[in-house]
């Protein structure tokens, strides 16, 4: 797991990269590397790393045992977080995120609703009595001011005969943090990676590790990440750990790959409206004269904006947009926001079946 660093003064350490339980290591250009004599962490088989540029921060998330589901004797999947400014110094914040009870109460209806479509894969083990729900990966990364968390949520659906593990699938879901400690869930815990179809040639049927950031390609980010066709492809011969695993009949060796999924940017998340308008009224803030942007798509209706005083006296009110733009500049009818003599102001936008993703105020 690696990171570009660009504020390190020595071109020698320009990349870094975290060992899972080795050690760390630094490079000029991502191919020549030298192990560094700090002692490595320790995690389970899993972990993530990312680099926080306005922070100047490094993120690593580790697997560590978390807490089992009420009356489950369970060895489940959780993360901790450690941090470091100087990729020497590591700081163990302890277990950030895992599975609740709320997931425990979801999982079998995902698990179910699974089995019964036939267009996905189906885990080859299934026994109601084995479900449970944790967290195999988190992927960790900052994004316009806060930290995105992409937790890959695994499904167990049952146990491996003869072998200490469990078949099931993940689906990698969409949670927030201002501090990297607290986090919350986003999407009503839908899918925000789910599994391609069995007809569609993809790999990520069962398994789906999330990346560590995505990469920004105009106004699209694009989040590569691994996917796996199925979990359990062997059965296992004689006694753990002194047995062998035996691959199924069918077993396809091309069966992992580096997927690729592209999302709109800034929209992991939309506040939309239906054809009964709604508003959005933002906390006070300092206006400054800046420029008014919004990420929005407004071609089936359209968003207005309303600058408001203190006093909630309008101080302007924008053209409607009703086009789907990326990066739309806001265009005032009437009024400035500036016109307040205390600069704070609170917007309204109103809004009739669009979906607004962000907005921002820019030079």
């Amino acid at each position: 797991m690696a990171v570009r660093d660009p504020h390190d003064p020595d071109p020698a350490r320009r990349y870094k990269a975290v060992q899972l339980n080795q050690g760390f290591a630094v490079s000029p250009d991502g191919i020549r590397w030298k192990d560094l004599d700090i002692p490595a962490i320790q995690s389970d088989d899993e972990g993530n790393f990312s680099y926080d540029p306005d922070r100047r921060l490094f993120i690593h998330t580790v697997k560590r045992r978390g807490t089992p589901p009420k009356n489950r004797d369970l060895w489940v999947r959780a993360h901790a977080l450690l941090t470091s400014r100087d990729f020497k110094t590591w700081k163990d914040h302890g277990l950030v995120f895992e599975a609740d009870a709320l997931d425990q109460t979801l999982g079998p209806r995902t698990i179910r609703s699974r089995l019964a479509d036939p267009t996905v894969q189906h885990p080859r083990h299934h026994n109601p009595e084995d479900y449970f729900v944790d967290v195999y990966n988190f992927a960790v990364f900052r994004y316009e001011g806060l930290y995105i968390g992409l937790p890959a949520m695994y499904h167990a659906t049952g146990n491996v005969p003869n072998y200490p593990n469990t078949d099931g699938f993940q689906i990698v879901q969409l949670t927030a943090s201002r501090d990297l400690i607290h986090w919350n869930r986003l999407g009503d815990r839908k899918p925000f990676i789910g599994p391609s179809r069995l007809d569609s040639g993809a790999y990520d049927r069962s398994q789906i590790l999330p990346p560590s950031a995505p990469v920004v390609r105009g106004d699209e980010l694009w989040f590569y990440y691994t996917g796996i066709k199925d979990r359990v492809t062997w059965k296992y011969v004689g006694k753990f750990p002194n047995g062998e695993h035996i691959p199924l009949p069918g077993y396809d060796p091309d069966h992992a790959a580096v997927c690729l999924a592209v999302l709109r940017r800034d929209g992991f998340i939309s506040l939309s409206a239906a054809r009964t308008p709604g508003t959005l009224l933002t906390k006070p803030f300092a206006w400054r004269g800046k420029k008014l942007y919004v990420n929005a798509d407004a071609h089936k209706g359209q968003l207005t904006v309303e600058a408001l005083s203190p006093q909630r006296k309008r101080l302007a009110i924008s053209h409607p947009l009703t086009a789907d733009n990326p990066r739309a500049q806001i265009q005032w009818k009437s009024g400035t926001p500036a016109s307040t003599r205390s600069r704070t102001i609170t917007l309204r936008f109103r809004l009739k079946n669009p979906h607004l993703y962000a907005w921002w105020l820019d030079t």
